[in-house]
């Protein structure tokens, strides 16, 4: 993800709470879908 990016902005501009939920929720998603991908 480049810095230019807008979704890059949004999430350097929050504070840094919320960072790491999205930092945690990204991770989840990652974790799901490698569950996924390897059950099937």
């Amino acid at each position: 993800m480049s810095v230019n990016s807008p979704v890059a902005r949004i999430l350097m501009s929050k504070p840094t709470g919320d960072k790491i939920i999205v930092k945690n929720q990204c991770l989840t998603a990652s974790y799901w879908i490698l569950t996924v991908m390897v059950s099937h």
